[in-house]
């Protein structure tokens, strides 16, 4: 085994077949190519080939822009409750908490039409089961502890309150937005609780939400069981490893200041594959960082955004969402939110065999987590083979439930093919299925943890990070549907792959997950929250 003490990581002595070539590298070159330096290197590289289309297409995309309302990239129609059906409603809503970069419901306008970041979630042709589904908008970027405070104030109605103590520590405003006029469901409370599902860094966002709550930290009678049931959807619950590839230290999970560059060109090539024009890509996202003096507009020119975030030190200390997708942070945030005796837990996981079954921008990230070893794992936390296989962005182990020394409970209803879990286990596991954990008699404070295609009933076996959301199919829509005889070859191979069964029939898309199966995995999962009791 090849230590390489500048990243904390061992490179596996049992070669894999997905590791890109590198057996003559010598460590030093090897170091080099990895880590932030990898991402870079990526990030740069995609840069090149988007500003050099940019000047051979003149961006048209700038010309979709009119004033007629765009129409969605998707024939998704979302179902959003009123106020009187929530009112009136017996059973307790769902709330819907997105990931890293993502948005709320309307904030992706596109110039190629509007796009909802949980697509058949919300859909009308979903069965919800009775249950009434409502969608968050948290910052994108922002830490577990601001995401979680933006999530209270949202739910109640109120301006949003970070904390004296939490602000004065990280040097930032103590109060943010206000939405007294638009509370999502102004009724929460013990004898109402809610039930959450998020996705990627939404699960231990709610997490966090709840830990406040149990804490009253805004004076206003709270307790843990206002929530009645989190569950994680591909949830980096132990944090990923992949945040050192796009730039963390691996002693500190600190982000620092120089990696932006990558940041933002990687931001920048989701801006493009969305159609936006250049001086519009980094403003796709509502950053919703106002409270560190970071504003929109200040993410239009590079240098001044550097300065923004060097003069609020919001990439440079812990207040921010790459350092909380961290090993060391999820350590320290596992050591101090614990499981509540009244609440259900749910966790949903995926994984891929090799790097073609993931989306291509995901391709580095999980090469990376595949072919390393990290060599210095946090106090009473395992190493497995389960921290290497990964749905692209977050490692299996990390998907399943909390690690750490608070004593937690986990279940196996179902796992990946590719885990690490030994057969005493998996056959354990197929047993509760016939009935000693079946959904009529989960029990609260217990994690029960499922893999996402066994749920959907998937003939898809290898779900990716994005195939829960929007990202499904969508990346590809953006660029293809700009140049008319590549967007014309483009559907003619679709067409061809979809009359042979190879590809989901649907428009424009080259989806590996179908529609149809996202749904059954949603309709699934709602199913299971109605029978909670």
């Amino acid at each position: 085994m090849i230590q390489d003490s500048n990243l904390g990581f061992t490179e596996d002595s049992n070669p894999d077949p997905n590791r890109a070539p590198s057996s003559n590298q010598s460590s030093e070159s090897y170091r080099k190519r990895s880590g932030a330096h990898l991402w870079a290197a990526v990030s740069n590289s995609l840069s090149e080939i988007r500003h050099k289309a940019d000047r051979l297409l003149g961006d048209s995309s700038s010309q979709s822009r009119g004033s007629a309302e765009p129409q969605p990239l998707t024939d998704i129609v979302p179902v959003r409750p009123t106020l009187e059906q929530l009112c009136d409603c017996t059973q307790p809503p769902v709330v819907l908490v997105h990931g890293l970069f993502g948005f709320g419901p309307d904030e992706m306008l596109t110039p190629k039409g509007r796009v909802h970041y949980w697509e058949t979630a919300i859909d009308r042709d979903t069965n919800f089961h009775g249950l009434l589904v409502l969608e968050a908008s948290v910052g994108p970027i922002s830490s577990y502890h601001d995401r979680a405070c933006e999530l209270f104030a949202q739910i109640v109605g109120c301006r949003v309150d970070y904390g004296e103590q939490h602000s004065l520590t990280h040097r930032h405003d103590r109060y943010g937005r206000d939405f007294s006029d638009k509370p999502l469901y102004p009724w929460w409370s013990e004898d109402r609780p809610l039930h959450f599902v998020g996705h990627s860094a939404g699960g231990n966002t709610i997490r966090q939400l709840q830990h406040l709550l149990q804490l009253d930290f805004w004076d206003r009678g709270t307790n843990a069981s206002w929530v009645k049931s989190v569950t994680c959807i591909m949830a980096p619950m132990n944090g990923s490893t992949a945040s050192y590839l796009a730039g963390c230290n691996v002693e500190t999970g600190l982000f620092g200041l120089s990696n932006i560059v990558p940041l933002i060109s990687m931001v920048d090539t989701l801006g493009a594959a969305f159609g936006f024009p250049v001086n519009e890509r980094r403003r796709m996202l509502l950053w919703k960082l106002e409270h560190f003096n970071i504003s929109q507009s200040d993410f239009s020119d590079f240098n001044r955004l550097r300065q923004r975030m060097s003069e609020s030190g919001f990439l440079l200390g812990e207040d921010n969402l790459a350092y909380d997708l961290t090993l060391q942070s999820c350590e320290r945030f596992n050591a101090l939110v614990p499981d509540f005796p009244n609440t259900y837990y749910l966790s949903y996981t995926a994984s891929c065999s090799t790097y073609t079954q993931v989306k291509t921008f995901m391709a580095g990230p999980y090469l990376y987590m595949r072919n390393r070893k990290f060599s210095a794992m946090p106090p009473g936390w395992s190493w497995s083979r389960d921290w290497q296989i990964s749905d692209g962005l977050v490692p299996l182990a990390s998907q399943m439930s909390p690690s750490g020394p608070l004593p937690r409970t986990m279940v196996c209803l179902s796992v990946p093919e590719e885990s690490a879990v030994n057969a005493a286990d998996k056959s354990a596991k197929s047993s509760t299925n016939n009935g000693e954990h079946d959904s009529e008699k989960i029990q609260r404070g217990i994690w029960y943890t499922e893999s996402i295609a066994s749920v959907a009933q998937s003939v898809t076996k290898h779900w990716d990070h994005c195939d829960v959301i929007c990202a499904r199919g969508l990346l590809w829509e953006g660029i293809v549907d700009r140049i008319p005889v590549i967007s014309n070859g483009a559907q003619a191979l679709m067409g061809l792959g979809k009359r042979l069964g190879r590809l989901p029939k649907e428009r424009s898309s080259l989806a590996r997950v179908s529609k149809a199966e996202q749904r059954r995995f949603y309709e699934a999962l709602y199913a299971r929250l109605s029978q909670l009791e």
